[in-house]
């Protein structure tokens, strides 16, 4: 069965004090050695994006550990579809636009109340799904 090939983003918010630490600490932690490394502390809950990493490593393919090898297996090295907002403008303009880190980045560094944060955001994803209006057809 085709597992959804999903990925994760570094995220340097607009008027960051130290972007060229954070540009050199993103580039350190796409390393695939370090990547690696980064990923195996979480017990492989995310795979590497990079199936050179997996082959290269025997312990994301350890058959000790049966559930991790399926999963490494299904979401790296097999068959993989991409995630649906790509077959939904609306929603991939949403994603774009970064709507929903936005929103953790105010309440993290400005201090905006959670519930303020989530109704902006969810007000901007109205706005730009009623760019895009579902007929019927």
């Amino acid at each position: 069965m085709p597992s959804v090939a999903n990925s994760l983003c570094g995220l340097i918010p607009k008027g960051a004090q130290n972007v060229a630490v954070a540009k050199d600490f993103l580039k350190y932690l796409i390393q695939p050695k370090v990547d690696n490394e980064y990923l195996k502390t979480g017990l492989g809950r995310r795979v590497p994006a990079m199936p050179s990493i997996v082959k290269g490593d025997p312990w994301w393919l350890d058959p000790k550990d049966p559930h991790r090898v399926a999963y490494t297996t299904q979401t790296l090295l097999g068959p993989t579809v991409p995630t649906f907002w790509v077959f939904n403008p609306a929603y991939a303009q949403v994603q774009n636009e970064h709507v929903w880190q936005t929103a953790w980045a105010e309440i993290m560094k400005d201090g905006v109340a959670p519930q303020a944060s989530a109704e902006k955001a969810f007000k901007r994803v109205e706005e730009i799904f009623a760019k895009y209006p579902i007929t019927e057809g």
